[in-house]
């Protein structure tokens, strides 16, 4: 339901986009995040961020903006870019599950949080499958004020009225 770009200026960015023809970029402004916990610790976290819709997919731009957390590892690691896609769980007991799932599996939370949403609270939970040949970062997330299907339609023209394509690079396609 989203792709997630970890960029350090988020205005500049968003304005390039802007000139290219995407169309109703929501921008939100510094955002604070005070219960988001990083590799089990609580680290309080400041971001910027501006949303976008493409045919029912979120883009998500986030520059971090004050404490470490995951996005400035990518940002240290691998510049601006793609740094996760985001699925959508319809409730909190399915996100844990999905999180159980992913655990079996080895593949632990790396970083989590919530937000304060009209109709609860959302939360969010970060795995990194890059270590173990996955090459993205997953995004779990329940958003209670997203009804289900959830798609909001998109105001965008050709060609940012929908993605058809995912397509990661990696160095070892077999691992």
């Amino acid at each position: 339901v989203q792709v997630g770009w970890v960029v350090k200026d988020l205005d500049s960015v968003v304005d390039y986009w802007e000139k290219l023809g995407l169309k109703n970029i929501q921008r939100d402004g510094v955002r604070d995040f005070p219960d988001v916990r990083y590799h089990g610790k609580k680290v309080p976290i400041k971001m910027k961020m501006a949303f976008a819709d493409i045919g029912g997919v979120q883009i998500e731009w986030i520059q971090p903006v004050q404490g470490h957390s995951l996005y400035d590892d990518f940002l240290d690691k691998h510049g601006d870019g793609v740094q996760h896609l985001a699925y959508r769980m319809p409730t909190p007991a399915v996100m844990n599950q999905q999180i159980g799932y992913f655990h079996v599996r080895g593949i632990d939370v790396v970083q989590s949080g919530t937000w304060k949403a009209k109709n609860g609270e959302g939360r969010f939970a970060y795995l990194d499958t890059a270590p173990r040949g996955g090459n993205i970062t997953i995004e779990l997330m329940y958003n209670p004020d997203v009804t289900a299907g959830g798609e909001t339609p998109t105001l965008n023209e050709e060609p940012f009225n929908k993605i058809i394509q995912y397509a990661l690079v990696v160095p070892d396609v077999h691992k």
